[in-house]
């Protein structure tokens, strides 16, 4: 059959018939199957032919050298064999070679019977062998590419390249005009029918081969990389332009796979953003796997939606890194999961009906034979009141309960509702540890005020409710946690180990349960464990909220948005992610500000240190929220109710409001904003980018994990050198450390783009986004926010300087106290600094070490006058964590409490030599230029150990200035000089002004001591 060609195309098939390589001829059956894909027909037979008996031989095996064919030209029996299956016939698929713009001879043959490889499985696409891959870039019939040209308003035939070159056939042609204008954005696929799919549907498409094939990794014989990965040249010639480029890979439901398609899009995508490219995700809410499929059943239209609903790379990293792809053994689509009656038994509901509308027995999580149960359930469907029923079975049978939590108020709370004590509360409970208890996870060691014994609970049931959180903080908090981190994450695997091999069981409950957290229990169980998964789908439309966000890099508008809604009568709850007195958008500032302005309004604050406060309203609220709420007017509250707690008054609050100014990670922004069950408007500003990232801030497992053992061996290394023998199990729970890297990423990721990742989330969850209206005039709020923010830290400095310096007695007393006033916090603060610094307490040294002036000096001491004991000082801290893990050390927490590496990397970088006060550079000084060039070659070094990211655009003042900083110092302008055709900007002075010295003085007498008593 003859493709209907118009008239000028006929001609020119002519007169270039070695460009249009592919015969007319294409079996019905072959010919159906890609119109079944809903494949253009005039695409097939431009690109899809038939072949039996000898002829796949000719087109998959043209590559072969030489040496595989005898004297006689014929192949070599081996080849003969392998390929004996292709005489049965099948169809062949070749495009356009996008180097040389001529018929690729590389293609694709799907056998009519495939031949099988070693596990059994056949083999559907053969691919040339001893033949580089290429990718499918289809010849296309003139409609279709009017089509795409009308999609983005484009002429095919008046592009300057298509007029020079108008008697070329016009399949090579749409290419070149493809290659002509970069505006137009191209679409990836996997496969040749895929690729047609989109094409037929007027878009721009190619198709690799196989997922992984958009990019090469050279590597040795033994597998290991020799270079970094590149894009593969047919590919690389279609990002040069850094057009826009979408995945559309296949949506499979094997962990495995999607696994694999993961890292596919992430490192393709990645090499593509490198040459400014931008990248975004085509996913789809529909059942269908391939978008071949997707088109076929629901038509373009669909494909469409998808398209411009796709997620760029980051946002879309962030979202995979969140997925459950376990098979779910329940799939529930309910508003409530269940009330539970005073004896403990479910309350008899309705009936439960699944997505696809079948009737589901009631869903009794203590019912099934499965150890390791997990729950995900939206925010505000009563995951907690379900967990406490399960409690109250276990109870019931004399199972005893373990609920560990990452904060001490959330886990008060939750055991008051459970019905169980809380660690605390156990030697004034009657019932003691017969039932069980909570506790935050802080304490999960047998040295801690609990004294726990995992060895104790073979048959006890675990609850870690809000687990993705708990882990995290588990892993990474830089609390109590961190000092007793090896011997908490030992007995949590001990616990683990020993409840699920005996009859107890482990439940995870989470809105955003993941494959992280299911991986992470079956790893720490150490044995085969199939987890037992119960999703709830619900998704009420009267249950999304109108979200409006605001712009800006401060949240000003927002403010005075708040303030005009407090004026004219709302109720507003207030998320900050700050509490720190010297936080001008922090609740302890907002608080203060909005006495000003509404002194006649009951405002409560609820952040960590008001919930401890014996002395402060908040003392306690946690567990009596829905009870304490409603006598206030306005509610500012911290990361301290982020999750664990749902505030159910109704027509109290008029709307919720969120400052996200990057500390908190974008799903507890997320967590936050639901505390507050109510269906009022949520107002939300987020910073741009996140404040911080994890380890050497990498978005990449792999690299997170390379650069801590990297790391890890280079202070052990350095330890050695000062004679330190101790055996360290720097393996310690590979397990955990991996854990640690997964949740790492994702925080990193949600870090670098983070009001966006924040939105795409709460689109996700089914919320209507709005973008606010801009104030007028909003610099009147800001001046006034700053003016309060000033008055109240500086009377908080002053207090802190002005109380007496506790003795050592009263100071321990005060660490170990867990409630304490205002006054106690303050006598506290005033105790630690002065132990720090050694010198007089002042409202300036209470700034400076706000600003992180220790760490800053630290680093400089053990740079200059202490280097002598920078050693020493890495020894005790070594064996303190050593006799704490029993000689065992989690790689994170040991590499931050290492100095010596950063010592080092900064001498040889030459760094103290920019302190001479004679010294003048300017960017061409030899002395920066050969920092600059060493820095610029072990950029990746710098940024695991020192944390500060090196550009190769960076000049050589711009590096030295970002080394200097991290000692709190910088170089001074001093001025132009030179003559006039070469006048360079000059720089020196590193003044040190601050009382720095007199700090050192007192450290250095102070080692001196400690060293002479050794």
């Amino acid at each position: 059959m003859k493709p209907d060609l118009d008239r000028d195309s006929q001609i020119q098939r002519s007169r270039h018939p070695n460009l249009f390589r592919m015969p007319e001829t294409t079996v019905p059956h072959h010919f159906a199957e890609w119109l079944d894909s809903a494949v253009d027909p005039d695409l097939i037979r431009l690109n899809v032919l038939s072949l039996e008996d000898t002829n796949p031989l000719e087109y998959l095996l043209y590559a072969l050298p030489d040496s595989e064919r005898r004297n006689d030209g014929r192949l070599r029996d081996k080849w003969l064999k392998k390929y004996a299956h292709t005489e049965h016939g099948g169809w062949w698929c070749s495009g356009i070679d996008l180097l040389t713009l001529t018929a690729d001879n590389w293609g694709c043959f799907k056998p009519n019977q495939p031949r099988q490889n070693n596990n059994g499985k056949p083999i559907k696409y053969e691919h040339p062998p001893k033949s580089g891959t290429s990718i499918f870039a289809l010849r296309l019939p003139p409609h279709l590419w009017d089509k795409i040209a009308a999609r983005y308003s484009l002429k095919r035939y008046h592009s300057p390249l298509a007029l020079r070159l108008q008697d070329r056939l016009w399949p090579v042609s749409f290419w070149e005009w493809v290659l002509a204008h970069p505006e137009i954005p191209l679409v990836i696929t996997e496969g040749a029918k895929k690729a047609g799919v989109i094409l037929t549907a007027g878009y721009v498409a190619i198709a690799l081969p196989g997922i992984f094939n958009g990019y090469r990794q050279p590597k040795d014989e033994w597998g290991r990389a020799t270079a970094l990965p590149s894009l593969i040249p047919q590919l690389e010639v279609l990002a040069e332009s850094g057009r826009d480029i979408y995945f559309a890979f296949d949506q499979d439901t094997k962990p495995k796979t999607i696994a694999n398609v993961n890292t596919a899009i992430t490192k393709t995508g990645k090499l593509l953003a490198k040459k400014g490219c931008g990248v975004k995700v085509i996913t789809w809410s529909q059942p269908e796997k391939g978008v071949d499929d997707l088109i076929a059943t629901h038509g373009e239209d669909a494909f469409h939606t998808a398209y411009n609903a796709a997620e760029d790379l980051e946002t879309w990293l962030t979202r995979q890194s969140t997925q459950l792809t376990y098979p779910v053994a329940c799939r529930l689509n309910k508003r409530y999961l269940g009330a539970f009656l005073e004896d403990g038994e479910t309350e008899a509901n309705l009936e439960d009906v699944n997505t696809e509308g079948e009737v589901l027995p009631k869903l009794t999580m203590s019912s099934t034979p499965a150890r390791l149960i997990g729950l995900k359930s939206p925010k505000g469907t009563g995951k907690t009141e379900w967990l406490a029923g399960e409690v109250q079975k276990a109870i019931f049978v004399g199972q005893p309960v373990i609920i560990i939590t990452h904060r001490v108020q959330l886990g008060q709370a939750l055991c008051q509702r459970f019905g169980v004590p809380y660690v605390t509360e156990i030697k004034n409970s009657e019932i003691g540890t017969t039932l069980g208890y909570g506790l935050c996870v802080d304490s999960l060691h047998p040295n801690s005020t609990a004294r726990f014994q995992p060895e104790n609970w073979s048959d006890a049931l675990i609850i870690i409710d809000e687990c993705e959180q708990v882990f995290w903080h588990l892993l990474n908090a830089n609390t109590e946690v961190q000092k007793q981190r090896v011997a908490i994450l030992r007995t949590l695997k001990t616990l683990i180990q020993t409840a699920l091999s005996g009859s107890g069981k482990v439940y995870l409950s989470d809105a955003d349960l993941s494959d992280v957290s299911i991986d992470y229990v079956r790893s720490l169980a150490g044995f085969p464990l199939t987890p037992w998964i119960a999703v709830n789908e619900y998704q009420n439309p009267d249950d999304c909220w109108d979200i409006f966000t605001y712009e800006g890099h401060n949240p000003k508008q927002l403010v005075a948005t708040l303030i005009e809604d407090i004026k004219a009568g709302g109720v507003p709850m207030v998320c900050c992610s700050a509490q720190k007195p010297n936080s001008k958008w922090g609740t302890r500032n907002l608080e203060a500000h909005l006495k000003k302005l509404f002194p006649q309004k009951n405002i409560l604050r609820i952040d960590s240190e008001s919930v401890a406060n014996p002395n402060h309203p908040a003392y306690g609220c946690i567990a009596h929220l829905n009870e304490i709420l409603p006598q206030y007017d306005v509610v500012l509250a911290s990361p301290s109710i982020e999750t664990g707690v749902s505030i159910d008054i109704r027509e109290h609050f008029t709307g919720v409001w969120a400052i996200a100014s990057g500390g908190m990670p974008t799903n507890s922004v997320r967590q936050a904003i639901a505390r507050v069950r109510d269906n009022v408007p949520r107002h939300i500003w987020a910073a741009t980018r996140g404040l911080g990232r994890i380890g050497n801030g990498s978005t990449s497992v792999k690299n997170l994990l390379a650069s801590q053992h990297k790391l890890t061996k280079l202070n052990i290394r350095l330890l050695a050198q000062s004679q330190f023998d101790d055996d360290i199990d720097s393996n310690f729970q590979p397990e955990s450390l991996r854990t640690w890297a997964k949740l790492a990423a994702r925080v990193n990721l949600g870090m670098g783009a983070y009001r966006e990742s924040i939105i795409a989330e709460l689109k996700i969850e089914g919320h209507r986004i709005v973008s606010a209206t801009a104030q007028n005039d909003t610099s009147e709020i800001e001046t006034a926010i700053k003016t309060t923010r000033d008055e109240q830290y500086q009377q908080h400095c002053e207090a802190v300087s002005l109380v007496t310096n506790p003795t050592d007695a009263e100071y321990q007393k005060l660490l170990d106290k867990r409630n304490k006033t205002e006054a106690e916090l303050l006598t506290e603060r005033h105790g630690r600094l002065a132990r720090r610094y050694g010198i007089e307490v002042s409202p300036p040294l209470v700034k400076k070490d706000d600003r992180g002036w220790y760490l800053e000096l630290m680093l400089h001491y053990y740079l200059s006058v202490g280097k002598q004991f920078l050693a020493e000082r890495d020894l005790r801290r070594a064996k303190a964590q050593l006799e704490s893990g029993k000689g065992a050390i989690f790689q994170p927490s040991f590499n931050d409490s290492q100095l010596t590496a950063k010592v080092r990397i900064l001498e040889i970088l030459g760094i103290e030599k920019l302190f001479d006060p004679e010294a003048k550079f300017c960017a061409s000084s030899e002395l920066l230029v050969q920092m600059a060039e060493l820095a610029k070659r072990n950029a990746w070094e710098i940024k695991t150990v020192l944390g500060v990211t090196i550009s190769q655009k960076d000049t050589p003042i711009a590096i030295a200035q970002k080394l200097l900083r991290l000692l709190g110092l910088k170089m001074t302008y001093l001025g132009r000089f030179g003559s006039r055709q070469a006048r360079e900007r000059y720089y020196g002075n590193v003044a040190i002004d601050d009382e720095r010295i007199k700090v050192f003085e007192g450290w250095l007498s102070k080692d001196s001591s400690r060293n002479e008593m050794v």
